[in-house]
């Protein structure tokens, strides 16, 4: 049974995923800087999550320390389903979700940071190590 929905819902995707509208250069240019962000809040939560005793996240799915593993499977199941969602959008609707989610994540990447540089001052510091 589980098989069967599962290729239900790939040939759904299939179908709706072809009959999307064909991606412009603006589409390319605003899911490579959703994926820039996704990177670095990537590095980031990374960074917290090997740090726990210093830092917490503020994201209520991962909680508050999460371990490497739950934010590496967080990423990859969120990358995924940005660019899935995005391929079945019609161009407009795709613009406004890459452009939605570069806007947000960037807007966490840079309170993260700006944060970070204000902790600092008192003797820790957020990095991207990963």
């Amino acid at each position: 049974m589980r098989d069967m929905i599962l290729f239900l819902a790939l040939m759904l995707f299939t179908s709706v995923a072809s009959a999307a509208d064909p991606w412009d250069r603006t589409d390319k240019v605003l899911l490579g800087t959703t994926m820039a962000t996704a990177v670095l809040d990537y590095g980031q939560t990374m960074y917290i999550a090997r740090n726990p005793e210093d830092w917490r996240e503020l994201n209520p799915i991962l909680g508050e320390h999460p371990s490497t593993t739950a934010v590496r499977n967080y990423f990859i199941v969120g990358t995924a389903t940005k660019i899935l969602v995005a391929a079945i959008l019609p161009s407009k609707w795709r613009k406004a979700w890459l452009g939605g989610i570069t806007l947000g994540t960037g807007f966490m990447v840079i309170r993260n940071y700006t944060q970070g540089r204000i902790e600092h001052r008192q003797g820790a510091d957020i990095s991207f190590s990963w």
